[in-house]
């Protein structure tokens, strides 16, 4: 403590050197760019004249996300929603699949490597079945035809009961992509999904359905009147995530020092503080 200041002086030097610090760290965090999330897109499936397989049910609305991993290059995981409701009383949500990339429509050709289940309710099927009329997917996830450990298929046939019921979400489970030429950000990867989305749908047969790109399921519809069951396209697309070109993340140690200096100045604070009450 210095001798020659008095016990105000002293407070006042202390608030400076912790109004600095302060400003310091403000500072600091300012300039730090925020940490991007991983990209993905989100797709919504909803049922109308033109989307769905059954004419069109008013009520019926999906969601599926598929989030791609900076971290781990390849890695996606795709998660569902039934968004399903009024004049809907009932649905379940029991299959969704998708069409890999290929070069073109995008800039690399996507193979399927792996999956890694996170519901135990759903599966895989690689590589996919029909879905009439849209014809097969390349892969497809699906609720089981009865329970576990029984084989699913695209058409998730038999008992729908396993399926996401109204307002239900699910993390179905993670999927180990390669691709060729090789893509080297996880943004590229998710451009070369979205590069697929087709809605409508183009190039099939007059009378027919494509299937432009994905698709989800619905069985036990309610009221009955509906017909019970729906196939759908994807009906739109946003997204989101993923990190800039250039960007970068800055190291541990400036955050550190700065969080040293303030402790430091805190410090400092309680032993004038202390001194001007001795004194």
């Amino acid at each position: 403590m210095n001798p020659f200041t008095s016990p105000t002086q002293n407070r006042m030097i202390a608030r400076s050197v912790g109004t600095v610090t302060t400003a310091g760290i403000l500072s600091l965090m300012a300039a730090m760019p925020a940490l991007a999330a991983d990209p993905y897109f989100t797709l919504k499936f909803e049922s109308t004249a033109s989307s769905s397989t059954n004419g069109g049910i008013n009520g019926i609305l999906g969601e599926a996300t598929y989030t791609f991993s900076e971290i781990n290059l390849g890695e996606m995981t795709l998660s569902l929603k039934n968004l399903s409701g009024s004049p809907v009383t009932g649905s379940r949500l029991v299959s969704t699949g998708f069409d890999l990339p290929t070069n073109p429509p995008a800039s690399a050709n996507v193979n399927f490597v792996s999956f890694s289940k996170i519901d135990p309710n759903w599966n895989i099927v690689y590589p996919g079945t029909a879905v009439p009329p849209f014809p097969a997917f390349d892969v497809c996830t699906s609720v089981y035809s009865t329970t576990p450990p029984n084989p699913a298929d695209c058409d998730a046939s038999g008992s729908p009961t396993l399926g996401l019921q109204n307002g239900s979400s699910t993390t179905v489970g993670t999927f180990t992509l390669s691709s060729a030429p090789t893509l080297d950000t996880a943004t590229k990867y998710r451009d070369a999904f979205v590069a697929m989305f087709q809605a409508p749908p183009s190039g099939g047969t007059a009378g027919t359905f494509d299937d432009g790109g994905y698709f989800m399921r619905f069985k036990d519809i309610l009221p009955a009147s509906t017909g019970g069951s729906d196939k759908i396209w994807a009906t739109s697309i946003t997204t989101g995530g993923g990190q800039a070109p250039g960007d970068s993340v800055p190291g541990p140690l400036p955050l550190f020092g700065a969080a040293a200096a303030f402790g430091y100045s805190r410090k400092l604070r309680r032993r004038m503080k202390a001194n001007s009450m001795v004194g």
